[in-house]
């Protein structure tokens, strides 16, 4: 599970480094830029830093929640609170 959340974890964090090396050689090289390259800059910029990166926690939920270790979790958590609910009448 681990080497799952790894692999995903760098799925959706790579882009944010290149995006951000991207911008810093374009500063760099300097040069004047239209309307629409600005807008698609920022456009993936938006999605590079806002998107990807929350949607890594949500990505990280739903592998735990597919894992054995979650429904094992979850078994044990329900039979510690249901199990004062039972009542036994002698």
């Amino acid at each position: 599970m681990l080497f799952v959340q790894i692999v995903v974890y760098m799925i959706f964090t790579i882009a944010h480094p290149i995006q951000t090396v991207y911008s810093a050689v374009t500063l760099i090289i300097g040069g004047t830029k239209s309307a629409d390259r600005s807008a698609i800059e920022n456009f993936i910029l938006f999605i590079t830093s806002s998107f990807l990166l929350n949607f890594y926690s949500a990505a990280s939920f739903f592998v735990f929640l597919t894992s054995k270790a979650f429904r094992r979790e979850l078994r044990q958590v329900f039979v510690i609170v249901l199990s004062p609910c039972v009542l036994i009448t002698p």
